[in-house]
């Protein structure tokens, strides 16, 4: 299995940001230049520690998708320092030109894990607005 790191050392990093968690307090982050929202709740993690949520802005890299999909938008690379209680909610904004109708009906979200097998980020297309790796 390929470390996070690693992945990332291969990718084309367009900016990145980390966020402070802490046990005991609700948390609401807005990177707006990315369109990046996180959200954390009481307890997510132990209520004495504080965990990094560092969040990288992809734009190119070793990302394998299922045959016809193509990006179209961002790669957000998520690492969280320490187990999650509960969890983290995060909002993505993105623009896309809509102006070919056909697109707005296949517009997807998709996920990959870190700990994937194979030599980059492989892709799985998500059906639903809440999902979790």
């Amino acid at each position: 299995l390929k470390p996070m790191e690693a992945l990332l050392h291969e990718a084309v990093i367009a900016d990145q940001n980390r966020f402070l968690v802490q046990g005991d307090q609700h948390h609401y982050f807005v990177w707006e230049e990315c369109g990046f929202k996180l959200r954390s709740y009481h307890h997510t993690i132990s209520t004495h520690d504080t965990c990094a949520v560092r969040v990288s802005a992809l734009a190119g890299g070793n990302f394998i998708f299922p045959e016809g999909i193509e990006l179209l938008s961002a790669v957000y690379a998520v690492t969280i320092s320490t187990p999650v209680f509960k969890d983290l909610e995060i909002h993505l904004q993105h623009c896309l030109d809509i102006s070919d109708q056909r697109v707005i009906k296949n517009v997807s979200f998709a996920v990959a894990s870190s700990s994937s097998s194979t030599s980059g980020y492989e892709f799985h297309i998500i059906d639903d607005e809440r999902f979790t790796l």
